[in-house]
């Protein structure tokens, strides 16, 4: 009797301890800023991949990036304002990499408030 007891004792545990959801929820963000450039990574749930597309899409205008939430992005990125940047995207990751010296510095403070605003809607 104590056998089973503690074997459904252990099963609990074992199954309280288990995240069914792949690890859905964990958000992970770095930021690194050097005088060569700017990078930001974002790791975050699927779920939240549709806010942050609707999101680069407003704050980028009529430059339109993505033709579907689900899109998979591995490419320089050319806007009309001359802003140039490389996306690595999926859903549930983001990269963006900006070289200042392809960039002036209002291209510069543009990513870089854009970045933030990615940050703000994770969160």
């Amino acid at each position: 009797m104590k056998k089973v007891h503690y074997l459904i004792t252990l099963i609990s545990a074992t199954l309280f301890g288990c995240n069914f959801n792949g690890n859905n929820d964990n958000l992970s963000i770095g930021v690194k800023s050097t005088d060569a450039g700017y990078s930001f990574e974002a790791s975050y749930p699927e779920k939240k991949t549709e806010k942050v597309v609707a999101y680069l899409e407003k704050t980028l205008g009529d430059d339109k990036i993505f033709t579907a939430p689900s899109d998979i992005k591995d490419e320089e990125v050319a806007l009309g304002d001359s802003v140039k940047f490389y996306l690595k995207s999926s859903p549930g990751n983001i990269e963006i990499d900006f070289k200042k010296q392809h960039n002036s510095e209002a291209s510069y403070v543009k990513l870089v408030n854009m970045c933030k605003g990615v940050k703000e809607v994770l969160k």
